[in-house]
Formats: structure tokens, C-alpha cells, sequence
């Protein structure tokens, strides 16, 4: 018996790396991570054709652009990834009958609350590239598709280089001071963590069209460095204390963008602290 068949877009991201080293656990469906050569995203009319060919129980779109700083100089890059791509893959489980599981940001959120972001709250993004992943969950939601869910993180991290933990470590090893801002507060994420979150609502029924996933407590990208060059045996006061008026940047990023849920029984079962599942990512980067 052919089993159902999962197409993740975006394998070869933090989150698609992670997607594809847990999915063999999940022996009930067959899953597929198309790589951008041979079906480029940015083609509407081929992704199309090639779901019309696979026919997917479900669709996990790990596709985005990612680059914060860059979309603020190249919005249509940016908003083809992140709003229409998403709502062409809407329109397709909608008309088709499958599943659409999506990734958001933190970002669509403007930092003034002062508690933890739920699904819920007003989006007010500051950066353009919070607007194009706003403009994209809103083209989702606009299907009145029942079979979609919107999945928000923050501070994402993986195995591939571009990412700030990858990026730290790589100073931290050999013990270059850093300046990083300590007035940004959210949570970091751990990947592998996210993707087993993700997973794990294949099949589930009466899902949220909404839900935030974060791992569990509260820092800032300063503390985070600084963690980063504890394990690793540095100095952690090679990392200096800067704010976010020190550090210019061309997008501007919330001061404040935890998030929390209002459905701690779906997303909390397996959490982790986030110091803990960084520890945690660190050992198997550096000691596999």
C-alpha cells in the first residue's frame, strides 16, 4: 500500500535540515524535500505542476527568505518567498484537499507588549521582512482553508552556517570579542525542536489555524553569545554589552518578542529550556 505522501519546501534551510533527520521516524507517510535546482520557488507554474504530479497528503512550507537586513533593500525577492509562495501553496491545499503546515516569525509583531506575544495579538511588524511574512499569513488565511496551520517562531537556529548560533560558535572557537545587543528580549529556538513539534501534527485533528512554538523561558542575543562562549571554555566577557541604538542596522527589529500560547497542551508536552536545548545543539555540533 502506497503510503501518503509530505512535501517539505525548503530541506535544505536550519528547519529543512531538521525536518529531514526526524521525518524517518514518522514510517506512516512518505516524505519528499524537492531541492531549489530542481524545482525553483520562485516559478509559481512549476511548483503547481509538481504538486499536481506528487499530490501530497500535506505540504510543510520551511521555504522563506530569511535574510532580515537584505529584504529592506530587495522587497520583491523577499515577498515572493514569503507572501506569495505561501499563498499559492494555500490555494492548492484548499482546492485539493490537503494539509498546509506553515512557518512565521516573531517579527510580525512590533515589541511594545510588554508580557510574551499570543497567537492572537495585533501583528504590527517593523521590518520588511515581518511585513512579507505577515502579507503571507494573512494570503493563508484569506483561503478559509480548515486544513492550515500557521506555526510562529523565534531566533531559529540549526545546522547550517547562517544563523547567529553558527555564526557565534564560529567567533567563539577561536575567541574573537563580540558586540551584541542586550536589549532585544526573546526566545531562541532550537531547530530540531521545531521540527519535532511540526511533525508531530501530522494527522492531528481540530488544529489552530495559529500557533506559536518557541523553546521555554526568556534571554537576549547577548546572553545567548555569551552562553555560546561558556561552552566552548572562552570568556564570556569577550562578549560586550551594546544597545540596540549602538548597532546600526537597516531593519529595525523588536525590543521585546517572546512568545507564548494559549495552547500550552498542544506546544509544551516535550519543550525545553532554551539554555538547555542549546547545550544540547552545541554538544552534537562540536562533538557530532
Amino acid at each position: 500500500m502506497t503510503k501518503p505522501s509530505v512535501v517539505t519546501l525548503g530541506g535544505s534551510g536550519n528547519l529543512g535540515h531538521s525536518l529531514q533527520k526526524l521525518s524517518p521516524s514518522f514510517r506512516d507517510y512518505e516524505f519528499l524535500f524537492p531541492s531549489r535546482l530542481n524545482l525553483p520557488l520562485q516559478e509559481v507554474s512549476q511548483v503547481v505542476d509538481y504538486l499536481g504530479d506528487v499530490k501530497p497528503i500535506t505540504i510543510i512550507n520551511a521555504a522563506a527568505w530569511t535574510n532580515v537586513e537584505g529584504a529592506e533593500t530587495n522587497h520583491e525577492d523577499a515577498r515572493k518567498m514569503n507572501s506569495t509562495l505561501p499563498g499559492i501553496l494555500a490555494s492548492w491545499c484548499s482546492e485539493n484537499g490537503a494539509y498546509l503546515i506553515h512557518f512565521s516569525t516573531d517579527y510580525v509583531f512590533d515589541g511594545s507588549k510588554v508580557d510574551p506575544y499570543l497567537e492572537d495579538d495585533q501583528k504590527s511588524p517593523l521590518s520588511f521582512y515581518g511585513v512579507s511574512k505577515s502579507e503571507g499569513e494573512d494570503l493563508i488565511l484569506e483561503t478559509n482553508n480548515l486544513e492550515t496551520t500557521i506555526v510562529r517562531t523565534s531566533g531559529l537556529y540549526g545546522f547550517t552556517p547562517n544563523n547567529f548560533v553558527m555564526k557565534v560558535l564560529a567567533k567563539a572557537i577561536i575567541g574573537d570579542d563580540l558586540r551584541v545587543v542586550n536589549d532585544q528580549e526573546m526566545i531562541p529556538t532550537n531547530s530540531d525542536d521545531l521540527a519535532a513539534f511540526s511533525l508531530s501534527l501530522l494527522g492531528r485533528a481540530q488544529l489552530p489555524k495559529v500557533v506559536h512554538f518557541s523553546n521555554e523561558g526568556s534571554t537576549n542575543w547577548n546572553e545567548v553569545a555569551r552562553a555560546i562562549y561558556r561552552f566552548v571554555g572562552q570568556d564570556p566577557e569577550k562578549v560586550k554589552r551594546i544597545s540596540s541604538n549602538e548597532y546600526e542596522t537597516r531593519a529595525k527589529r523588536p525590543r521585546q518578542s517572546r512568545l507564548g500560547t494559549i495552547y500550552p497542551n498542544l506546544t509544551k508536552e516535550d519543550n525545553q529550556d532554551w539554555l538547555d536545548s542549546l547545550q544540547r545543539f552545541l554538544k552534537e555540533v562540536t562533538h557530532g
